[in-house]
């Protein structure tokens, strides 16, 4: 049974290296795994996943996943999520829907909250609905 999974942390917590560390691991094992974000995130150029460690990876944005046909979602064994702070609450139902429904794992990775301790709307409906949810930890500076 696949499951959501919300994962958060700070700014610096190596949420997108962990991110591609996992599709990396899908990969190895010959499995197929799905980079996704919003396309609000520009910080490192269109359709590309990029860590501070110097990792990176191709990806689609949400709005094209939301637009896939659910066969050709069916073709992947995960998605992957990268700055799910972003998504609305509808894109979170979308991805509530894949695991459901189409069985497929969700990994959402993405701040909790902004600087004022409020929640953004995707972590907000993320930690409502994720069936997992982690919060990675960084050293303190």
């Amino acid at each position: 049974m696949a499951k959501l999974y919300f994962r958060y942390g700070v700014m610096g917590s190596s949420k997108t290296a962990n991110a591609l560390m996992v599709r990396y691991n899908y990969e190895e094992r010959g499995q197929k795994a799905l980079m996704v974000k919003p396309a609000i995130d520009q910080r490192d150029g269109e359709r590309v996943v990029f860590s501070r460690i110097g990792l990176k990876h191709d990806c689609i944005y949400f709005s094209e996943l939301r637009a896939m046909p659910e066969e050709e979602i069916k073709a992947w064994e995960c998605i992957i999520v990268d700055e799910a702070q972003f998504l609305t609450k509808a894109q979170v139902e979308r991805l509530v829907h894949i695991v459901d429904v189409l069985n497929i794992p969700v990994i959402a990775y993405g701040l909790r909250t902004d600087f004022q301790e409020n929640f953004f709307e995707g972590s907000h409906w993320l930690m409502a609905w994720a069936d997992s949810i982690a919060e990675g930890k960084t050293i303190c500076w």
